[in-house]
């Protein structure tokens, strides 16, 4: 009983280091980096909950040709004297670009902290709850994960996701995905209760919180389909009358948005939804290939971790039959990847935010699966590909030409450590030997995201481009 009660606080304590290392390294820097200006959605998302809240009309900033725009120079967080976004703001109401629900997040944030206009709703202040929010979600990760797999995959997916430096920097952000993927995670986990425990309260809960993803942003259709077809796969009775009842829920709740936009003003909301739905495929066909290839938030942030995560979801698939808890990973993304790719495959960075906590699972599982194995190799590739890629944006070849001897044979010394278990030395501790380098690589990788992560100040970022 002793035994059980020390590994569970030794559990919560750890979760409470990931999640307050996770806070600490989110709020480094959070009011700069990314520039305030770069992206005016966190402007638009603020304004619309601060206006509703004040005066129950839904006001923002929008670029769409469908408003009738009073143009005004709002310089909230001085966007006007710094390079970001020189052009007057388009002010219109009645406001229909996305759903309300996620803009009641900064915008009861900043109202309780006396913002009363829009000039006033500073970056440093709308950014606040996102710091607390993806906190949260660092939790919600090692929790799904310790769930639905062991608290060690879930606690590898937690300190990836808090300690990696593109993670970080788009937790800040004032973007619906941020939300979403809280909802989305949220919905997952209540939806294993179910298949669990059989209790229906998760079932409806689960349902609930997939209708209101979609007042998050229409994306969150997503989560309803990951509901839908994770019943059709698993569920052995009664699938049709649940998925009927996933259909519907997640359809009424979803109504809320269109009887939202006839109370306003429902010709303009029409014409914004027209304006929306016919969006273009910027990415085109290619879009899958740069969604793998291309990882970025406002300007293009190179991170290994993701592309490393991609392979391991590959890998993942093959193991598909024999385990189907991994459908639970597999399917919001499948769900997600079928929604972006529809909805226009746009590279926008936050548009690809809510796969990277089921990504990441999936690289902890993946992780978790080769320890076992004692494979020093994927290690080996993890240390490369995640910590060689973080780190070459301040190590650069002209500055690594500089140690160049000392990297042959570090890189050497490298494949040596890696290749000792396969000499078959006599009274060589294999499988201990093996354990404590695959650790002590993903060590390695993690001081590297901590370090990146406190390296990305304003001026470091203005370089990026």
């Amino acid at each position: 009983m002793n035994k059980i009660f020390s590994k569970n606080i030794i559990f919560v304590i750890l979760i409470f280091f990931i999640c307050t290392l996770g806070f600490f390294l989110r709020y480094k820097n959070y009011a700069t980096v990314p520039i305030p200006g770069e992206s005016r959605d966190e402007i638009s998302f603020a304004w619309l909950g601060l206006s509703l809240l004040e005066t129950g009309r839904p006001i923002a900033t929008s670029g769409l040709d469908s408003y009738s725009h009073d143009w005004k120079y709002i310089n909230v967080s001085d966007v006007f004297h710094s390079f970001a976004n020189p052009n007057p703001f388009p002010i219109d109401s009645f406001w229909f670009d996305h759903p309300p629900l996620f803009s009641l997040i900064p915008g009861f944030y900043s109202y309780t902290h006396g913002v009363t206009n829009f000039a006033d709703a500073s970056i440093s202040i709308i950014r606040r709850p996102m710091i607390f929010l993806g906190a949260f979600n660092i939790l919600l990760i090692v929790i799904f994960g310790a769930l639905i797999f062991n608290r060690q995959i879930g606690l590898i997916a937690g300190l990836i996701y808090a300690t990696d430096p593109l993670i970080v920097i788009s937790s800040r952000l004032v973007q619906a995905e941020n939300f979403l993927l809280t909802i989305f995670l949220l919905t997952i986990i209540f939806y294993y209760q179910y298949r669990r425990t059989q209790k229906y309260f998760y079932f409806w809960l689960a349902i609930s919180l997939s209708g209101l993803a979609t007042l998050v942003k229409l994306s969150g259709i997503s989560v309803g389909l990951s509901l839908l077809l994770l019943t059709l796969i698993l569920e052995s009775k009664d699938k049709i009358k649940k998925s009927l009842a996933i259909i519907f829920g997640t359809g009424l709740i979803t109504l809320f948005f269109p009887v939202y936009g006839y109370f306003y003003n429902w010709k303009l909301f029409l014409a914004v939804f027209s304006v929306n739905s016919g969006r273009y495929f910027r990415d085109g066909l290619a879009g899958f290939y740069w969604l793998i290839s291309k990882t970025n938030i406002t300007r293009t942030f190179l991170d290994g971790w993701v592309l490393l995560a991609w392979f391991a979801l590959f890998f993942l698939s093959t193991k598909l039959l024999k385990l189907k808890k991994l459908w639970y990973l597999i399917i919001p993304v499948l769900a997600y990847l079928l929604v972006y790719l529809i909805f226009g495959s746009e590279g926008y960075g936050w548009y690809k935010f809510p796969f990277y906590p089921f990504l990441f699972l999936t690289l902890a599982w993946v992780i978790n699966y080769f320890y076992k194995k004692e494979n020093l190799f994927f290690s080996l590739f993890t240390l490369l590909l995640a910590g060689g890629v973080m780190i070459d944006k301040f190590f650069p070849p002209e500055k690594l030409q500089l140690f160049m001897w000392p990297f042959r044979f570090g890189c050497l010394f490298l494949l040596t450590l890696v290749l000792l278990p396969s000499f078959n030395l006599p009274h060589f501790p294999k499988k201990n030997y093996s354990h404590f380098m695959i650790w002590l690589f993903f060590i390695i990788c993690l001081l590297i995201n901590i370090w990146v992560s406190l390296q990305v100040t304003p001026g470091a970022w203005y370089q990026i481009k």
